[in-house]
């Protein structure tokens, strides 16, 4: 069931000035038509009530693998948000989170989780709404101040207006877009004092998105010039139960084939939140693994031992075999070429290890 009617029709799109179909959503039509002209369209406009769009036959079947329950009239979205929190989403969204996405025409399944609901408001926001949300999100968790609804809190005129302050800078949106929305839920890292050795990463604290917010709630008043980012919680079961629902860290979520066994579980628990990932992340693995192994899927444990652990000195070798190659053969041609492509695979396996270290980061 979602939040938001469904509304199909035609509008003109203004920067082709032709008509185009058309689905959009809205409380109601009026507002619908509003969001249909936030987007780019003009008129006219002719939309009618429809019944939201059912369930593909991949979710169906995915389902189906992992004995997900399907309610009869869920719609795609509903089955969406049922695949992702059988895989770790489990911890449902706050009344207040859920309020400022319908105010916002931002469309959610009623079984949505949180970390996805976080992502669609992020993403859904235009740019001051987007700069306003954020600096209320670190306000929540250096201050530990549970409301949730951005626009209902008494300091919303003071979110607002770093936002419209930010709004036109380039340099803090390059900042800010770095940012995912479940990334949002806390900062920094997480620890309890019974378990220093581990602690859970929120989103980072070393941009400069998250600096000059935390800045401007400190000249504001509303946080103490004290506040840290790294917080170390009493490990009391209390505690530790509120935060694991928090964090949706749940390895029993995680299909059987995928065991307990791999150290890395806490983190790679992410990786299978996207619903529409399930069947091209854990069943290629799996199904690789097994062809290779000739070991029945049960027995599987997945490990990252693909990855590239040392970029540059990978590179090095590659040009040095180059070298050697292209002195034996004395041609200058050859070394032009594959001095160029190795050149451009050294590019590539930069760019993979610059994105692994930003996901670690």
């Amino acid at each position: 069931m979602l939040n938001l009617n469904v509304y199909v029709g035609r509008a003109k799109f203004k920067e082709t000035n032709r008509m185009r179909k058309v689905m959009c959503y809205g409380t109601t039509k009026w507002d619908a038509i509003a969001n249909l002209r936030k987007l780019g369209y003009t008129a006219p406009i002719e939309i009618t009530f429809t019944m939201p769009e059912k369930p593909s036959d991949d979710q169906l079947e995915t389902c189906q693998d992992y004995n997900i329950p399907v309610p009869p009239d869920a719609c795609k979205q509903d089955v969406s948000a049922l695949i992702a929190a059988h895989f770790g989403d489990k911890s449902p969204p706050s009344e207040g989170l859920k309020e400022f996405a319908t105010n916002h025409q931002i469309v959610f399944s009623s079984y949505i989780g949180k970390k996805l609901l976080y992502d669609k408001v992020f993403q859904g926001l235009d740019i001051e709404d987007k700069i306003a949300f954020f600096i209320f999100c670190v306000y929540r968790y250096l201050s530990d101040d549970r409301r949730s609804n951005l626009d209902t809190h008494p300091y919303r005129n003071i979110f607002y207006d770093f936002a419209r302050e930010k709004v036109g800078s380039k340099r803090y949106i390059n900042s800010l877009i770095k940012y995912e929305g479940r990334n949002l839920r806390f900062f920094g890292s997480l620890t309890f004092d019974d378990n220093m050795q581990h602690n859970y990463k929120g989103g980072r604290t070393d941009l400069l998105a998250y600096r000059e917010a935390k800045q401007y709630l400190i000249d504001a008043g509303a946080i103490p010039p004290n506040a840290v980012d790294d917080k170390i919680l009493p490990g009391t079961p209390d505690n530790k139960t509120v935060f694991v629902a928090l964090e949706n860290y749940n390895a029993n979520a995680l299909p059987e084939v995928i065991t307990s066994s791999y150290e890395g579980l806490e983190q790679e628990t992410e990786n299978f939140i996207n619903p529409y990932a399930v069947k091209t992340t854990i069943r290629n693995i799996v199904d690789k693994e097994a062809s290779q192994s000739k070991k029945p899927k049960n027995d599987i444990v997945y490990n990252d031992s693909t990855k590239i652990k040392h970029p540059c000195l990978t590179i090095f070798i590659m040009f040095a075999v180059i070298i050697v190659i292209c002195t034996l053969f004395k041609s200058k041609p050859l070394l032009y070429f594959l001095g160029t492509i190795g050149a451009i695979i050294a590019f590539f396996i930069a760019e993979e290890y610059d994105k692994e270290e930003n996901n670690q980061r």
